[in-house]
């Protein structure tokens, strides 16, 4: 359903452990949509999940500019997502699928291509 529901537009979904009245183990699924979106992403769950009830609240989000980059490591090119902070900072992130890709590529690990671009883009 996770998959079903990003490919409908959900800004993200994720999945936490709970325990309901009785003792019942379950699982909590949420979904952040724009309003916009919220009939499809209920009509997703109703026709792909058990549930029988939604609940559903309103959240005011603040979202930092951003911009596509990339850093170049001596056997590849990572893909980065680089925001600006308030006070102008700019932080870069790679991109998971761009570093996994490379991982794949050179055959090195995943976490060997994670601290080799954070290692060059601190200098």
């Amino acid at each position: 359903v996770m998959d079903l529901l990003l490919s409908a537009g959900a800004l993200d979904v994720f999945y936490t452990p709970i325990v309901m009245k009785k003792n019942r183990p379950a699982t909590l699924l949420t979904v952040l949509c724009k309003e916009e979106q919220l009939q499809d992403m209920e009509m997703v769950l109703f026709r792909e999940t058990t549930t029988i009830g939604i609940r559903r609240q309103k959240m005011a989000r603040t979202i930092l500019p951003r911009k596509k980059g990339s850093i170049a490591l001596s056997y590849g090119e990572v893909l980065t997502k680089d925001v600006t902070l308030p006070d102008g900072t700019l932080r870069r992130y790679p991109e998971y699928e761009s570093a996994a890709s490379l991982a794949a590529e050179t055959g090195l690990p995943l976490w060997q291509i994670m601290a080799d671009f954070y290692k060059s883009s601190d200098s």
